[in-house]
């Protein structure tokens, strides 16, 4: 929603709505904000459903000639309580992530016996793609052990920058290195970068959305070829 109003896809005066309500839509299940925060739902489904919820700047799915499916957030508007719950919106969502974006086609290429052989991945285990939870997870049980990077697209509406930054900060892990702005061509803004302590780098590339890697491979190039070197990012 923050991100919906910083970019002007919904109006003053329904942002003001949600926050005043208190509906930020994690607690609509709560019963006595379920019909508030349902209406107001709808309200933003609307404003939000000409937009592409993984990059606010490219053309909906349809365009590239992918099928269109259900709004990802439309079981909140339900006409049924029953399900309003986390399992109906996992079971969505993850129908939307493997339709989209070319997830199949990547599965089983990377599941190839070949492919896992040069990574060295061993025989027994399958990528897969999982919307069960956050990865916050994972950085504690990796702390100590290895370098972490996570990066994150600013005009990304699914998985906001602002919720990255919110989650790095939620462990607690101390800044030791200010954020700084880097560039990917000279006086053109790439983004910012962070880092925190036990080895965990945030990197925020500026004007693109979820698919990073695919869609502004210069900027990844840069991010991904210096952050492996241990190399500063370019600042000018």
């Amino acid at each position: 929603m923050e991100l919906a109003f910083a970019y002007g896809l919904i109006n003053l005066e329904l942002q003001e709505r949600i926050q005043k309500s208190g509906c930020d839509f994690s607690n609509f299940c709560v019963e006595e904000l379920f019909d508030k925060c349902e209406a107001l739902l709808k309200k933003f489904n609307v404003a939000m459903a000409n937009f592409n919820i993984y990059d606010i700047y490219r053309p909906p799915d349809e365009y590239y000639g992918s099928v269109q499916i259900e709004n990802t957030q439309s079981f909140l508007s339900s006409d049924s309580r029953n399900t309003c719950s986390v399992n109906s919106f996992f079971k969505i969502e993850r129908s939307r992530v493997q339709s989209t974006n070319g997830i199949v086609p990547i599965k089983r290429y990377i599941n190839q016996k070949d492919v896992k052989d040069s990574l060295h991945i061993p025989a027994e285990y399958s990528w897969e793609i999982s919307v069960l939870s956050t990865t916050q997870w994972i950085y504690p049980l990796l702390k100590g052990r290895y370098r972490m990077m996570h990066y994150s697209g600013t005009i990304d509406a699914k998985v906001p920058t602002i919720g990255t930054q919110r989650c790095m900060a939620d462990l607690g892990w101390p800044v030791i290195k200010e954020r700084k702005t880097w560039s990917f061509k000279p006086l053109l803004l790439g983004g910012y970068t962070e880092s925190c302590a036990d080895n965990l780098d945030l990197i925020i590339i500026h004007g693109v959305g979820h698919m990073v890697t695919e869609w502004v491979k210069h900027q990844a190039f840069l991010m991904d070829s210096n952050w492996i070197s241990r190399n500063h990012l370019p600042r000018k």
